[in-house]
C-alpha cells in the first residue's frame, strides 16, 4: 500500500481515518448543521486511543464506490447542499483548523 497526502486521482481505492480528542470534536460538532451532525455521526465512533478519549471516524472507497453508497445519513429533512461529501468535508477541516487531529490517507 502506498501513503499518499494530498489529492491523488488514479487510484483504484482510497481510505481516509481521522482521530482527534473527543473535546474537540464536541466544540467543532457544537457549530454543525443538524444535518452535517449526521453525516459526521454516520462515520464516526468513540474510542479509547492510548488512554484518551477520542472520536475516530473514516471511510474506505473504490473506483466503483464512494463512502456514502453504503451509508445511509439518518436525517429527516432536506439534506444540506453539497450533500454528504461537501457535509463530511467541512466537518474534517474544521477538526483539522484545531490542529489537534490526526490524519491518515491512503491509496492504492
Amino acid at each position: 500500500m502506498i501513503r499518499r497526502r494530498g489529492f491523488v486521482s488514479n487510484s483504484s481505492s482510497s481510505s481516509f481515518l481521522i482521530i482527534v480528542p473527543r473535546a474537540t470534536h464536541d466544540a467543532v460538532y457544537n457549530t454543525l448543521t443538524p444535518y452535517e451532525r449526521a453525516v459526521a455521526d454516520t462515520l464516526t465512533y468513540r474510542a479509547i486511543v492510548v488512554g484518551q478519549e477520542c472520536v475516530v471516524g473514516g471511510y474506505f472507497s473504490t473506483m466503483d464506490s464512494g463512502p456514502f453508497d453504503c451509508r445511509v445519513v439518518e436525517y429527516e429533512g432536506e439534506p444540506d447542499e453539497g450533500g454528504p461529501t461537501a457535509a463530511w468535508d467541512k466537518y474534517v477541516a474544521a477538526l483539522k483548523a484545531t490542529g489537534e487531529a490526526y490524519t491518515d490517507y491512503q491509496c492504492d
